[in-house]
């Protein structure tokens, strides 16, 4: 697909530099929602930053240990359209 990933760096902070198959580029920032710390849900392992730093590609897929992935064609519609996709923050914590 021409969405899938083909590659990756990690930036400073909690940001991806993301290349995908058709050439598009753009950074996946997931700072939005792992700044909001641990508070439940798939994500919550992802704010330590060794297992943030684990991440690989299979099958043009962003995919960390334990199961976690992000879907790359929201990714690379948002990158598509905005140059950047964020991983949004939890709206559990934004109400609390």
């Amino acid at each position: 697909m021409h969405y899938d990933i083909i590659s990756f760096r990690l930036l400073q902070g909690r940001r991806i530099e993301l290349k995908f198959k058709d050439g598009c580029k753009g950074v996946f920032d997931l700072s939005p929602r792992l700044d909001q710390g641990r508070i439940g849900g798939v994500f919550d392992a992802l704010c330590d930053a060794k297992l943030f730093r684990k991440v690989k590609l299979v099958d043009g897929v962003l995919t960390w240990p334990g199961e976690i992935d992000v879907a790359p064609d929201a990714l690379w519609q948002d990158i598509k359209r905005d140059g950047v996709a964020y991983l949004e923050p939890s709206a559990a914590r934004m109400a609390a």
